[in-house]
């Protein structure tokens, strides 16, 4: 990354125009489509130009701006049209994603189909690839799930052969919806299985590249800000020794005229010191900030790690749960229990995408969670959730899958090993700057489940529970001192042990 960065930098001193498109792609990658225009924006060049026109569309349809993408994709094919049928192709492709994002699927189809037509005449696989990909998505969202099967699968054998893993982890993922729109669950779990996999491999290697680049990035900005500020040291230095010429003639002139000239240069050496000072302070100060700005991004991007890491640990205890109920309960209740499970791992993809959900959607996926385990285990115990009146669940925001690994530990290390049934109670309020979570079961307590386990000769995997610990930790402020998670060890009237309670603090952000 410092390498490219390296070139791209020497590219712009000699006025390279491909620069620009580079850097321009490179700040598109990472999501930032306004700095990826300002870039595209200086592109002049004839032949450059008319290519720029399609990165300049593809960024207006990241951003949703619909009409600007499709203005320019035209304009390239008023330019481009003539050329081969490759450079009409790569419009048509762009053009029928746009109208799909419209849901205009009978244009978004003739562009599509056309488009693929025309790469497989000049063998672009990688162009091929993305084509299938559109023409799957738009079949199956009108309601034609065989030939969307169809072209998700040649898709498929295609990313395989080639070891594109970003369209065979699509693939899988629309594989997962068809089958199970169509009921097939055995092909969806396979499918959901294989892009679970691809999918946080995928998710690290962008999270990391991302960090790289932000990190270089900071690299440069910092440099250039001490090269300035050199610089204007220098340009200090060289007027005070203009000055001091000027003294020495002055001198020779007159002693008046060497004492008017002192005082007048007195004053002026005294201000300029004094302005240097401050124009060091600014220059200080303007770098501590892009380093606190840096400092910001480099943040978020390690908690989409933690994210990505969280995903898959709670799918693969979700999906050894669900084989073991498969194998223990009669099929019209293992029909049941899947269906509810795809409609939590839905809800959990979806809401793993973003840094903040709201409490709203919080909420709806702990309950679907809590109904599956009660299901599971022939509800041996309840639930009660309490809220706050005075909190506005569709506007407060927290982080995704925070509430759900305390659950989950009641569930099954505080309730499960009890002999009758037990109750997990989860109240939500607010105190002062600070959403409090409080989550209390009656089970046996941290104590008596340790033991358990090490009799059993088994240890609980802690991995949710201390990634979690940490993300909480993170959209603290700094210098808190509110330990954001505690646990207290509940005790009846005659001291023994009466369940756990544990209790989130978070912050209370809002849109």
């Amino acid at each position: 990354m410092k390498s490219l960065f390296n070139y791209s930098t020497k590219a712009m001193q000699y006025k390279n125009q491909g620069a620009w498109i580079a850097i321009g792609q490179l700040y598109a990658d990472v999501g930032d489509y306004d700095a990826a225009l300002d870039y595209y924006a200086k592109v002049t060049d004839g032949d450059l130009k008319t290519l720029n026109y399609l990165k300049v569309g593809e960024a207006y349809f990241l951003q949703k701006n619909y009409d600007s993408a499709l203005y320019f994709y035209r304009r390239y094919l008023s330019f481009a049209g003539n050329v081969d049928k490759k450079a009409t192709s790569k419009p048509y492709v762009l053009i029928g994603e746009l109208y799909h994002a419209e849901k205009r699927f009978d244009s978004s189809l003739y562009y599509l189909q056309n488009a693929l037509n025309s790469f497989e005449e000049v063998n672009d696989r990688n162009w091929v690839m993305r084509s299938l990909l559109e023409l799957g998505k738009a079949y199956k969202e009108i309601g034609r799930p065989m030939p969307a099967l169809e072209y998700t699968r040649e898709l498929l054998n295609n990313a395989e052969q080639t070891g594109a893993r970003q369209y065979a982890r699509d693939a899988h993922y629309l594989l997962y919806e068809l089958f199970g729109s169509l009921h097939n669950t055995d092909s969806a779990y396979t499918h959901l299985r294989d892009y679970t996999s691809l999918n946080n491999a995928i998710g690290i290697e962008i999270s990391a590249r991302n960090l790289a680049f932000f990190k270089a990035s900071a690299q440069l900005e910092q440099a250039g800000l001490k090269i300035d500020l050199l610089n204007r040291q220098r340009q200090l230095q060289q007027e005070e020794i203009k000055q001091s010429a000027q003294q020495k003639m002055f001198l020779i002139i007159s002693v008046i005229a060497l004492i008017i000239i002192f005082i007048i240069l007195g004053r002026n050496f005294l201000l300029k010191k004094r302005n240097a000072e401050h124009l060091k302070l600014l220059v200080e100060n303007e770098l501590e900030i892009q380093k606190l700005q840096h400092t910001k991004k480099l943040s978020d991007l390690e908690m989409q790690v933690l994210r990505v890491q969280m995903n898959p640990h709670f799918i693969f205890n979700s999906l050894n749960s669900i084989s073991r109920f498969i194998l223990h309960n009669n099929k019209s209740d293992a029909d049941e229990y899947l269906t509810k499970f795809s409609r939590l791992v839905r809800m959990i993809l979806q809401n793993s995408q973003n840094s903040l959900i709201t409490l709203e959607n919080e909420l709806d996926s702990l309950r679907l969670y809590l109904e599956l385990e009660m299901l599971r285990f022939n509800n041996r115990f309840s639930y009660v959730i309490s809220l706050d009146k005075s909190i506005d669940i569709s506007v407060l925001k927290i982080p995704p899958l925070i509430i759900q690994p305390f659950v989950e530990n009641a569930v099954w290390h505080g309730l499960m090993p009890k002999a009758s049934s037990g109750q997990v109670e989860i109240d939500i309020s607010a105190e002062k700057d600070y959403l409090s979570i409080k989550i209390t079961d009656d089970g046996v307590g941290r104590n008596k489940s340790r033991a358990q386990q090490q009799s059993q000769t088994a240890t609980h995997r802690s991995l949710g529970i201390n990634i979690t610990s940490q993300r909480i930790r993170m959209v603290h402020s700094a210098g808190t001192n509110i330990p954001p998670v505690s646990f207290v060890d509940l005790v009846d009237s005659l001291g023994r042990p009466a369940g756990t309670e544990v209790t989130l603090k978070l912050p209370l952000l809002y849109d």
